[in-house]
């Protein structure tokens, strides 16, 4: 749900799931269930069955889905490309693209914050 928000960002969502993914292999492979609460009801009902007859599967699911999230938005590829969003006072202008977005060019956009001395002070 936290990456449905309204100012969510691509980078910011892509660290997110980065970051979870990570978090629920380490869980999975240190035998925790919590971070999948219906397969946790699942384990503590049924007498059965147990996490280490699944945690295989599901740490190779986790592997795959961060390399598939991987190949889909490389995450060193989009946090250069977009360094700029983050850091706006550390970019320089003549290292964005020249394209022309609908309205104005992304450089035009950069000089825009890098000269507001508000953005500026708030951003430090």
């Amino acid at each position: 749900m936290s990456m449905q928000g309204r100012d969510e960002t691509y980078l910011t969502l892509s660290e997110k799931l980065e970051a979870k993914l990570r978090l629920w292999k380490r869980k999975t492979e240190r035998g925790k269930a919590a971070s999948f609460p219906l397969l946790n009801l699942f384990l503590d009902d049924e007498e059965d069955a147990s996490l280490l007859d699944v945690q295989n599967i599901i740490v190779e699911h986790l592997e795959k889905l961060n390399d598939e999230f991987d190949r889909y938005i490389p995450n060193e590829e989009l946090h250069e490309k977009y360094k700029w969003v983050r850091r706006p006072f550390d970019v320089q202008v003549k290292d964005l693209s020249e394209e022309e977005s609908s309205i104005r060019s992304l450089q035009e956009e950069l000089i825009e914050v890098q000269h507001n001395e508000t953005l500026r002070f708030n951003f430090q």
